[in-house]
């Protein structure tokens, strides 16, 4: 279960255009061609539209190319790129998710494992959230999407991402896991500071406070079943056991950090681009049956992740020297907009068939999918069935930025 740690490397080139504090050493086995200033965090291309400026440098840049900044990556932007390299479990790990240099203090499940270890910590998941154990929670779901719009919908204006992503998600997470209400201002406030902070005291803070929180979960639903997730992971099978306590608590990391943010953000740009699509807007009301085909054409406008991968073994991809120790970011967003594959990748289309990076690909593919489009669907249709007809209230764009997810902070809409 150790983590995999790259080799050193002695730095032989250095790439000319960058500033001192971005300017990082170029392996000596990464083509000079392939080498292209990028900075994920903070690139002046990516404002103020993340999308729009993604879509629009992937297109100045190779499908795989060698940005600098940081401790140096790679990073693939064609859909064909992500597609193959996510399926690539031979040479690719999970096992280190930033771009640093440094080791993560904790392997959480199933998201950092590989096979065959993943495959026998994914099956727990698969079946707390089975299509069939999604089913329980669509009326609690619809209920939270009416409770939410209605409390809004006499104010003619709300800051949706403050107002109806955050709650949404949050109170929704609360009855999936069964975690008691009495913490939701704690659970709000943890996942929005641990998102957005710099201060790695107050994130490692925030990540002890959540697994005090998860622990006292998991101990009483070991005494005690509900119908939660956490009560069917106690009760799921590893190979024919019962998940140790260890084990459950790192599955429960993941679902804090991994689906919280993820959602809010994945709503917010979704109604983001309807509220600048009044024909959309029309479509979806009339015709409540469009709704999932407009999510998953929504989802691949507006992907959300750029999953890393470390080089565990040296390998060739398209001519590309790949050597161990390589960290590479699948750029999901971009890779959903690769005009390669998706003519006219910018505008919402209801004919697209090819399907979309969103919730990644191969043998990591988001095991929650099927309840994000449940909840996705169902905040959409109960928003539109209320306010038929809404626009942004502001004429600047919305406040986003970019990093390893692709956030909204705010969306000022009026109706």
């Amino acid at each position: 279960m150790g983590l995999v740690t790259g080799k050193p490397r002695k730095p032989e080139k250095v790439m000319q255009g960058v500033t001192d504090q971005q300017q990082q050493a170029v392996p000596a086995h990464v083509p000079s061609h392939r080498v292209f200033a990028f900075d994920h965090m903070n690139d002046a291309r990516l404002t103020p539209d993340t999308h729009e400026g993604i879509m629009a440098l992937a297109a100045s840049a190779p499908p795989i190319f060698y940005a600098p900044q940081y401790c140096g990556h790679w990073v693939v932007t064609g859909y064909q790129e992500c597609v193959d390299l996510s399926r690539d479990s031979e040479h690719l790990s999970t096992r280190r998710y930033n771009l640093f240099g440094a080791d993560e203090p904790l392997v959480v499940f199933p998201m950092m494992l590989d096979p065959p270890e993943h495959t026998r910590f994914r099956a727990p998941v698969m079946q707390a959230f089975s299509p069939r154990a999604t089913q329980s929670l669509e009326e609690h779901v619809q209920r939270e999407a009416q409770l939410l719009v209605n409390g809004i919908k006499s104010q003619g204006r709300c800051d949706f991402v403050h107002d109806v992503a955050e709650m949404y998600s949050m109170k929704l997470f609360m009855r999936m896991t069964g975690m008691p209400l009495n913490l939701f201002d704690d659970f709000r406030h943890w996942v929005i500071r641990f998102f957005r902070t710099a201060d790695d005291s107050e994130r490692h803070n925030i990540y002890n406070a959540v697994w005090q929180a998860m622990t006292d979960i998991i101990e009483d639903r070991q005494q005690q079943r509900k119908d939660d997730v956490i009560s069917r992971l106690i009760d799921a099978s590893i190979e024919g056991r019962q998940p140790k306590k260890e084990e459950l608590q790192r599955y429960c990391m993941q679902l804090f950090f991994g689906g919280l943010d993820t959602l809010v953000h994945a709503l917010s740009h979704s109604f983001r681009r309807l509220a600048v699509e009044p024909e959309v807007q029309r479509q979806l009301a009339e015709d409540a049956s469009l709704t999932g085909r407009a999510v998953d054409e929504l989802l691949r406008l507006y992907g959300i992740t750029t999953p890393l991968r470390i080089v565990v073994k040296d390998f060739n991809y398209q001519g590309i020297p790949f050597r161990e120790g390589d960290m590479v970011m699948l750029h999901t967003p971009a890779a959903n907009r690769d005009a390669r594959v998706y003519s006219e990748p910018g505008r919402f289309r209801w004919d697209r068939t090819l399907p979309h990076l969103t919730f990644n690909s191969g043998p990591h593919t988001c095991p929650g999918a099927h309840l994000s489009r449940l909840e996705i669907k169902t905040m959409i249709t109960a928003w539109l069935e209320h306010i038929p007809e809404f626009e942004l209230a502001v004429d600047e764009m919305p406040q986003m930025h970019a990093g390893l997810v692709y956030a909204m902070d705010s969306l000022p809409l009026r109706w």
